[in-house]
């Protein structure tokens, strides 16, 4: 029998110390306001389903257009956060990681 793994995937920025306070900040703010909504969606994850974490850099490693979670093929993120089921065109982008629902919603197998 052959089993299909599903991977889903949350690409995050880095939370490093900054010149600036304004942009720990915001990135903190991110981290906070989404992790109880990931956390909670994941009791729906699909027991073939394999969840991964992955950081983009600080600000200026990401915002390079270089960046290989940018360019690569299979991931082409454009937006942090972004959350993407792999080797498929499913993602939510941005403030759509914040509603709940859809969350839940990319869990849904």
């Amino acid at each position: 029998m052959h089993f299909k793994s599903l991977v889903f995937i949350i690409f995050n920025s880095a939370v490093i110390p900054t010149s600036t306070r304004i942009q720990n900040f915001l990135s903190f703010l991110w981290l906070i306001l989404r992790e109880p909504i990931v956390k909670e969606a994941l009791k729906k994850l699909p027991e073939n389903a394999v969840f991964l974490k992955a950081e983009v850099g600080d600000r200026t490693t990401w915002r390079d257009p270089n960046n290989v979670f940018r360019t690569h093929p299979k991931c082409q993120i454009s937006s942090i956060p972004s959350l993407i089921e792999f080797n498929t065109m499913r993602r939510l982008s941005d403030k759509e990681v914040l509603q709940p629902s859809l969350v839940e919603l990319m869990f849904e197998d």
